[in-house]
């Protein structure tokens, strides 16, 4: 019963003295540094500090898997990895791809790595005659070591652009 009636009490003051209350946690918590043992702090990761040129890559057909593939890289080179240490924070994709007159892509499809499992991310695309088409934003974060890979259904004569935005992060 005590311990209910100082728990009220406690409300109380809080509700109908809040500068009171506030003062007096405040005298119970003190935070002090030196310059010999300053309070560790992190700077708020931005978008402007650490922004991925947009990743690209052309895929021309393969004869063997029925479709074109490729990995995503910056300026459309070498397979872009993400480096140790940081995740990227994918913001948008599309991809453009030609077909024959008689062909058609329902979909493509990017690949990459988010929290330690292989994510597939299918986006439907806009066709118009044998040109295919999608822009989607999204919100992907791939993990460190990660690449992004792309795919697409298509006959020998599919050919396609991919590409990705987005920026860098700290990842501890």
């Amino acid at each position: 019963m005590f311990v209910g009636f100082v728990v009220l009490a406690a409300i109380l003051t809080s509700v109908l003295a809040p500068k009171a209350t506030h003062a007096l946690v405040a005298t119970l918590v003190q935070v002090s540094n030196t310059p010999s043992s300053p309070v560790p702090n992190k700077d708020v990761d931005s978008p402007a500090h650490a922004t991925v040129v947009p990743l690209g890559c052309f895929a021309s057909p393969q004869p063997f898997n029925g479709g074109v593939t490729c990995t995503l890289g910056v300026g459309g080179g070498s397979a872009y990895t993400v480096p140790a240490g940081q995740r990227l924070v994918i913001e948008q994709l599309s991809a453009f791809c030609q077909t024959n007159p008689n062909g058609g892509i329902p979909f493509i499809e990017f690949n990459l790595t988010e929290a330690g499992t292989q994510v597939i991310v299918p986006l439907a695309l806009t066709s118009n005659q044998n040109d295919e088409f999608v822009t989607q934003a999204v919100r992907y974060y791939a993990d460190p070591g990660t690449t992004i890979g792309s795919t697409a259904p298509g006959d020998a004569a599919t050919f396609c652009d991919f590409y990705a935005n987005g920026y860098l992060v700290s990842y501890p």
